[in-house]
């Protein structure tokens, strides 16, 4: 699934991974509102950046995507 919005609150962040070719971090935060939990995942400096700055606080993400990686779910 492309494009999509949806608002959402942080609820936990931890790196999962670090690339150490280029020196970034992959990581991975529970998210979620009050019908559903997912994982998303970030890859890119400043995205990791800002999703590490707004844990616990409600953010509104637009063109994201859904994608199945080892059976389950990534925003």
């Amino acid at each position: 699934m492309n494009n999509i919005t949806i608002t959402l609150k942080v609820l936990d962040v931890k790196v999962i991974e670090k690339l150490w070719i280029l020196g970034d971090e992959i990581l991975e935060s529970m998210v979620g509102d009050e019908t559903i939990v997912i994982v998303l995942m970030t890859l890119v400096k400043e995205q990791n950046e800002q999703v590490k700055a707004l844990e616990g606080k409600m953010v509104k993400l637009r063109n994201s995507r859904i994608e199945i990686l080892n059976g389950f779910m990534r925003l």
